[in-house]
């Protein structure tokens, strides 16, 4: 009984009909190349997938456009009209400007997917994070343009998003007020520690522009007004690697946090002797 089954079931799926008069002119239209010809007259007669397929036979990629958007055009399901479709044209900009920012990481996956490899990955990224930054997800924001590369939008919204969150903790009735210079000095220090590990995990060495560069320099000024001369070597270094002998102000900040190094050293090793002595006269 299962082989009949099987067999009928064979025998149902290679049964061929016979030749109507629309087959008979889809056929002859193929036959002198009149692509145009064929796939219209599938489309009109509901055989999309044969008309799509014949269009793509045709040297006229544009005759192939206009049958697969007439397909989309009645597709039942809305997803297909708004992402498949210029996903199917590689229209990956219309993918972003018509993606539903409640599924920005779908978004994001499909151009990783897509785009990856190409010079518009990080323009489309770039592009989904500002349209999630118009809408108020910047949290989102941020990550898109981590994705891309694009270190300088991703420092600035991290230094917006640490000065915000400073200014809604002193409001909230903390003990001590900050002021909206702490809150900047706060939220620097968070951009650049955050910008130094992403750094390391891309494999990057030194900041990636001038712009970073700067911040690493102004923290670097931070950490040496609060005695961090060692830090703020650290970062001024990775800053600015060789620096220009006529950058004074660079070359002057260098020669002060070696100088005050070496002061902390001697201070340390001072230490360390006086210990010993006590406890040899002990």
């Amino acid at each position: 009984t299962t082989t009949t089954t099987t067999t009928t079931a064979a025998a149902a799926k290679t049964e061929r009909r016979a030749e109507t008069k629309i087959d008979r002119e889809i056929r002859l239209a193929i036959v002198v190349a009149d692509y145009e010809k064929a796939a219209n007259l599938c489309a009109k007669n509901g055989r999309m997938a044969d008309a799509v397929l014949i269009a793509q036979m045709s040297p006229d990629a544009e005759l192939w456009r206009r049958v697969v958007q007439q397909h989309f055009d009645s597709h039942p399901l809305s997803w297909a009209q708004q992402q498949l479709l210029p996903m199917v044209m590689k229209d990956f900009q219309k993918v972003v400007q018509q993606a539903d920012l409640s599924s920005w990481r779908e978004t994001v996956a499909t151009l990783v997917s897509y785009t990856y490899d190409t010079p518009n990955f990080a323009p489309l990224l770039n592009e989904l994070a500002s349209r999630l930054e118009s809408a108020g997800n910047t949290h989102a924001a941020t990550l898109c343009y981590m994705v891309s590369g694009n270190i300088e939008k991703a420092v600035e919204r991290w230094l917006a998003e640490g000065a915000h969150s400073k200014e809604g903790s002193s409001s909230q009735g903390a003990a001590a007020s900050s002021s909206e210079a702490s809150a900047a000095a706060s939220a620097l220090q968070a951009a650049i520690e955050k910008l130094h590990f992403y750094s390391l995990a891309r494999g990057c060495n030194g900041p990636p522009s001038m712009i970073i560069a700067k911040k690493y320099c102004e923290y670097a000024g931070l950490l040496a007004a609060q005695g961090e001369a060692a830090d703020a070597l650290f970062y001024l270094k990775s800053a600015i690697p060789n620096p220009n002998p006529k950058d004074i102000e660079t070359i002057s900040l260098l020669e002060r946090l070696n100088l005050a190094i070496e002061e902390e050293q001697q201070q340390q090793q001072q230490q360390q002797y006086s210990q010993q002595q006590q406890q040899q006269q002990q």
